[in-house]
């Protein structure tokens, strides 16, 4: 499709496409009302340096060592040795936590923790309770001065109260809806501009192609030699006996076609100097061909011929023609 396709099925069918777009949306939108409830709630913690002492030295000392232990710290904090305290001292349902991410930045002793579950309120109580007992668990395992834990844990942002999470957020789903309805009618578009162009009747033929279509051949045989009459008479009225050149457009026109043509064209005019013979537009000779003939007889396949394709080569096709240029359609198929 160009660019003055689109433009021609926006101007046909822009309430079509306003209808799409509409209810991709809608589905987007109920796609995101719809799917599971799952609720999120956020937390941040340090681990630092616990130093009484203004020891700036043993400060120091302490707070590398943490940076190096901070993959240990993250594993406890996800630990099932957490997990359980937290569920047992929140009193929730362990089938209620859908489960705990810790984030952490390389050389940073922050931990950022995301608990999401299927009730807001657990979710919050849960993560609450996480967070107590990975202090617990720091503080039991940490070295001692002077009977203190020397790491300790500072809650910088307790857990937020849970919201609602999606995979997609819901702006974004209904967005997305709304680009599937406009694909689906892109769809439908396309469509309709390929059956546009495509050889349905002699009216669109005449029109697409500016030419003539004297006849149409149908399926049965009474119909089929009137049309091969009407097809002569307007030949013979035009063009002195001679070749006439009968062109098919995918393929060549079967023999017994020609034949008919031919024996038509004898009795419209009275005379056997008609030869008609069969080429295919588009091939190597169809120029010679054309230019050699008294009259030249163009046979569409009707709902298989591309039009615009097939402009092109019927203007190059009459330029060289010296007789008439008849069309026939075919809607034998």
């Amino acid at each position: 499709m160009t660019i003055a396709d689109l433009r021609r099925a926006l101007s046909r069918s822009w309430v079509l496409l306003l209808v799409f777009v509409l209810l991709g949306a809608l589905a987007g939108l109920l796609g995101s009302l719809l799917s599971p409830a799952s609720y999120q709630s956020t937390a941040r913690t340090t681990v630092s340096a616990n130093s009484t002492e203004g020891d700036v030295g043993a400060l120091y000392q302490v707070t590398q060592a943490i940076r190096v232990m901070m993959p240990q710290y993250t594993s406890w904090a996800t630990s099932e040795e957490v997990r359980q305290k937290a569920l047992t001292a929140a009193g929730v349902q362990d089938e209620g936590i859908s489960g705990t991410d810790i984030a952490s930045s390389p050389d940073s002793t922050v931990l950022t923790w995301t608990t999401t579950g299927t009730d807001p309120a657990e979710v919050q109580k849960f993560l609450d309770a996480s967070v107590a007992a990975f202090q617990e668990r720091v503080h039991s395992a940490s070295p001692r001065a002077e009977g203190q834990p020397v790491v300790t844990i500072q809650v910088d942002a307790p857990a937020s109260p849970a919201e609602r999470a999606s995979l997609i957020p819901r702006p974004l789903a209904i967005a997305l809806g709304a680009a599937v309805g406009f694909l689906a009618w892109l769809f439908v578009a396309l469509s309709r501009s390929h059956d546009d162009k495509l050889a349905y009747n002699p009216e669109e033929v005449e029109k697409a192609l500016d030419a003539v279509v004297v006849s149409e051949l149908r399926g049965d045989a009474s119909s089929r030699r009137r049309a091969w009459q009407y097809l002569a008479s307007f030949m013979s009225e035009r063009s002195a006996p001679g070749p006439v050149l009968l062109l098919g457009t995918g393929s060549t026109p079967s023999s017994s076609d020609a034949a008919q043509l031919e024996t038509a064209l004898a009795e419209c005019s009275g005379s056997d100097g008609y030869r008609v013979t069969s080429g295919r537009l588009g091939a190597a000779t169809t120029s010679t061909q054309v230019a050699a003939a008294t009259g030249t007889v163009l046979m569409l396949t009707q709902g298989k011929d591309d039009l615009d394709a097939l402009r092109p080569e019927v203007r190059s096709m009459r330029t060289v023609a010296k007789g008439p240029v008849a069309t026939v359609l075919d809607s034998r198929a």
